[in-house]
């Protein structure tokens, strides 16, 4: 899945995947490791839902 990230990430790509059961479409920005070691993405999600928030924008989550 990392590379997945990292070439969309290059080439400016759109990722689509489901997260706590929520269908999202975002535009990945970056992707590395948190403070606590896990991998993290940093997206701004343009469309699907979301378990914390109505409105689309910056997400952070684990891949």
């Amino acid at each position: 899945m990392e590379n997945i990230i990292k070439k969309a990430i290059e080439n400016q790509q759109l990722l689509s995947f489901v997260y706590n059961g929520k269908n999202r479409t975002v535009e990945p920005y970056t992707f590395g490791e948190s403070t606590k070691g896990n991998d993290t993405l940093s997206a701004f999600q343009i469309e699907g839902g979301s378990n914390s928030s109505k409105d689309l924008g910056w997400r952070q989550s684990p891949p």
